[in-house]
């Protein structure tokens, strides 16, 4: 298994290779794959604290994805765009909550070249009680 990874990389590696994404066409680098697009937190807006169970989804015209929850140092957050610049609207809901959407969320290519990434978006969604 260890093998097939090393091969995996060095493919990636070589020269010549492009990243994947159709705004790239520098040389591969590990980072374009990796870009964080939007990180999101979402939260109780009465007390702040975190909403962890939310379904969070980001859509740019046709394209829609949910964000994927992952656990940090500030609590849950989601994250997705991942290599995907674009200008989004961002909906997050919860039982129990009025859903909310933030529109023109911006991801865009960082300064200089598409690869190694994205300008993160950081965004943050406050959830009120449904009555």
């Amino acid at each position: 298994m260890r093998r097939i990874a090393w091969l995996i990389v060095g493919l990636l590696a070589m020269p010549g290779c492009r990243c994947w994404t159709p705004f790239c066409d520098e040389p591969c680098n590990l980072h374009c794959v990796i870009a964080v697009g939007l990180d999101v937190g979402v939260a109780n807006i009465d007390t702040g604290a975190p909403i962890c169970e939310a379904t969070v989804t980001a859509i740019d015209g046709s394209y829609s994805e949910e964000l994927q929850a992952t656990a940090d140092a500030r609590g849950c957050r989601f994250r997705g765009a991942f290599s995907r610049p674009g200008v989004y609207s961002v909906r997050a809901e919860r039982q129990g909550f009025l859903p909310m959407t933030l529109s023109h969320v911006s991801v865009v290519a960082g300064k200089g070249s598409c690869c190694p990434g994205l300008e993160t978006a950081h965004v943050e969604i406050r959830l009120r009680p449904a009555p």
